[in-house]
């Protein structure tokens, strides 16, 4: 793990992607509030992860302040040169030397945190912990993962049992219209067919005549489906995404 301010810990597949060894620096871009024209920060790479088979494979963890240093919350610069003078050239390196200069600006108390994992040593404390979060109307909750994953695949799950339903639904509508279709069409076509069968045509060769045209009917909707289908599959997250934004 990180020993200092600027160390970092990465994923096997990160350091696998990024061709990086133990000690090497990684450089991040960092959004500073102080100088606007900056050289990248550069994080030393303190340890590299054992594969999980996980998202954490991909990941690059840092400590806390280092991650805000990385937001421009905090920098560092000789002790002795005041902010907007020519010594007060920002470190982009984070060593032994130079990590007692980092210092940060504002209420520390205000720095964002946007989530953290909460492990309880027992049940007595997490439901006091628990007990704490249980207005709504507070700005931070707890969330039990589990629960939550467990409460989103039901709800995926109900989604999918209704597509299935609508789905089913739809494709017996079809399936009635298109024997409709095809009984009225036969009906229409009455005298049609009398007229073939007077000049000779045998049963067979109308059965054939009218199967033709049914297979023609339905080769150009598979067609047709088939085409959708694919614009689809290659388009239809770009296409919804348009759609709702």
């Amino acid at each position: 793990m990180w020993s200092q301010l600027g160390e970092c810990v990465i994923g096997s597949g990160a350091a696998k992607h990024l061709d990086l060894q133990f000690g090497d620096k990684i450089p991040v871009d960092s959004g500073t509030a102080f100088v606007l024209k900056d050289a990248p920060l550069r994080l030393r790479v303190a340890g590299i992860l054992a594969a999980t088979e996980t998202p954490d494979d991909e990941a690059i963890f840092v400590n806390l302040e280092t991650a805000w240093v990385i937001e421009g919350l905090g920098h560092g610069h000789m002790k002795s040169a005041e902010h907007g003078s020519p010594e007060a050239a920002i470190y982009t390196d984070i060593t032994a030397e130079t990590v007692d200069s980092f210092h940060f600006h504002g209420n520390r108390a205000h720095f964002p945190i946007t989530e953290v994992i909460v492990v309880p040593t027992s049940q007595k404390s997490e439901t006091l912990l628990m007990g704490q979060y249980l207005s709504p109307d507070d700005t931070a909750q707890i969330a039990r993962p589990r629960e939550v994953m467990d409460a989103l695949l039901g709800k995926v799950f109900m989604v999918r049992s209704y597509m299935v339903a609508i789905v089913a639904a739809v494709s017996l509508v079809t399936l009635l219209t298109l024997s409709l279709v095809i009984v009225l069409s036969i009906r229409l076509r009455r005298s049609e067919l009398v007229t073939m069968s007077k000049i000779g045509c045998s049963r067979h060769t109308i059965v054939s005549i009218l199967g033709s045209q049914l297979l023609i009917i339905l080769a150009v909707s598979f067609l047709f489906t088939g085409a959708l289908a694919l614009i689809t599959d290659l388009y239809g997250s770009e296409l919804v995404r348009f759609l709702v934004l």
